[in-house]
């Protein structure tokens, strides 16, 4: 199993009129940051880096009832070591909203993720 990185940059909802956005992928939307759509196909998610607004809130898993909160450096940090692997990620609603409706905020997220080697 190889391992790949990919980031996701997101700084607002694209807009109906197609206008380009900085969103990395350019359709990644609040809908699918909040339900965890964005990163369904990205597994196994081994390490997960997060640059945001202090305060930002998202889950770990389905179901889970408390959020991670983001502390105040804006930054989270997780690193499995190959022992287990995040199951779901997804963001609380709330929080992408005041990303969104924030023009100097941004939600950056790095996720190191295995996938099968082609050969």
């Amino acid at each position: 199993m190889a391992n790949k990185v990919m980031q996701f940059r997101f700084y607002n909802e694209p807009q109906e009129d197609g206008a380009a956005t900085k969103n990395v992928p350019a359709d990644l939307t609040i809908n699918s940051l909040v339900n965890g759509s964005a990163f369904s196909s990205y597994t196994p998610k081994l390490q997960l880096g997060i640059q945001t607004l202090p305060g930002t809130m998202f889950y770990l898993s389905a179901g889970q009832p408390d959020p991670i909160i983001v502390g105040k450096t804006g930054i989270f940090e997780l690193d499995l070591n190959g022992d287990a692997d995040i199951s779901n990620l997804h963001f609380d609603r709330s929080s992408i909203d005041l990303i969104n409706d924030n023009d100097s905020a941004y939600l950056i997220i790095d996720l190191l993720y295995g996938s099968e080697e082609v050969n």
